[in-house]
């Protein structure tokens, strides 16, 4: 038995056999072009950008379907990054100039945003690299003229362990009999952790060396509240989380007979509940929850799904849905601090660029929600 200890991105226990996730190195097949072909590998390039832009269209359609907006507006991130003139420029720059292939070029490219990004202190802005990489995964894709068929060829419930999990290939996890995942990479506040939590899916991130350590096949046991990753587990441990798996099970069937209740100490004391709340990671169990109001709402989020800063009216319409949502109970909104989270358009011209007056914005925004709800 062996026990990883990670990063615990997704509550719940999930036990199974392991299934390992082929390596997504980025490999590419040929280096260098000659001159002759430079027009034809562009023409290539300009190809799986449209097939890219096709699939992202019907990944974000299913999205809407399925988890809701907040997580539709992922792929239309992902479709940004793609559109951006930055990247087309740049990897077209470097087949013309450098006469290197279309996958080549791609690669050196990415290279060059995600550094820019590793750059940045802040992890959940850091995070935002693995969108570039995800965008560039489906790229590689299409150049190599292939199709990822791996996950559809699950036949069995199974935990799925992979070097880095990419939001795209999270959000197809549950159809495709995959009932938790490990990485060895990734934080908590990774899109690939958010969607996890919006599914349901038990998940630990950051494990280092478990792509390594596991071999399909293996007995798995995905421990997400406490970020740990048990493999071959002795019986004794296997025994024990089978019982703690029956015993979430019935709190979660207690608490969908009980949220409704006032919460109150046995001495009589009424005790106001309040919680913290992320519209990304809302689904039809945080619905149907009761509180006394919010205690935190984050709003760093309002920065990573869209090509410009939202406005004061962006941000207005964002604390009056979320006030509404929870019928106008007391929140507690905390303003994104982006003063110090400038980031450099020399390399990407339309992604997270971040100005020293946006906190002034949500702070006149916040004003202005609190005095219209005045008058409602």
């Amino acid at each position: 038995m062996l026990v990883l200890k990670g990063i615990a991105a997704s509550p719940g226990v999930a036990i199974g056999p392991a299934v390992l996730l082929p390596g997504d190195n980025f490999a590419v097949s040929r280096q260098y072009i000659e001159p002759a072909e430079v027009k034809t590998e562009l023409q290539k390039m300009l190809h799986a950008m449209q097939k890219t832009l096709d699939e992202l269209d019907a990944c974000e359609k299913k999205v809407l379907s399925t988890l809701g907006a907040e997580y539709a507006n992922l792929m239309s991130t992902h479709k940004l990054i793609l559109q951006d003139p930055a990247l087309k420029d740049s990897v077209a720059k470097k087949i013309r100039t450098e006469h290197l292939s279309a996958q080549a070029a791609l690669f050196l490219t990415l290279q060059e945003l995600a550094s820019a990004f590793d750059k940045i202190e802040d992890p959940f802005f850091k995070e935002r690299r693995n969108d570039i990489f995800d965008v560039g995964k489906r790229l590689v894709n299409n150049l190599e003229g292939g199709k990822r068929e791996f996950l559809a060829s699950i036949n069995k419930p199974s935990l799925l362990v992979a070097h880095n999990l990419y939001p795209s290939d999270t959000i197809n996890l549950q159809e495709n009999q995959v009932i938790g995942f490990c990485t060895d990479v990734g934080g908590k506040t990774s899109h690939t952790a958010l969607l996890a939590q919006s599914l349901n899916l038990p998940a630990v991130v950051g494990l280092s060396t478990a792509s390594k350590d596991v071999k399909n096949g293996d007995t798995l046991i995905i421990d997400g509240e406490n970020g740990l990753l048990v493999i071959n587990p002795d019986r004794y441990t296997l025994a024990n989380y089978r019982k703690i798996q029956r015993e979430i099970k019935k709190t979660e069937a207690l608490l969908k007979t009980i949220n409704h209740l006032p919460v109150i100490t046995q001495d009589g004391r009424g005790v106001k509940l309040y919680v913290n709340y992320d519209p990304r990671t809302d689904n039809k169990e945080n619905k149907r929850l009761i509180t006394d109001g919010l205690g935190l709402l984050r709003t760093e989020f309002l920065y990573m799904n869209t090509p410009t800063p939202p406005t004061e009216d962006d941000q207005y319409r964002m604390y009056l849905a979320v006030l509404k949502r929870f019928d106008m109970r007391p929140t507690a909104i905390r303003l994104a601090d982006v003063a110090d989270l400038l980031y450099r358009r020399d390399h990407w011209n339309h992604y997270f660029y971040l100005r020293r007056h946006f906190a002034g914005r949500s702070y006149n925004s916040a004003q202005l929600c609190i005095k219209q709800l005045r008058v409602l």
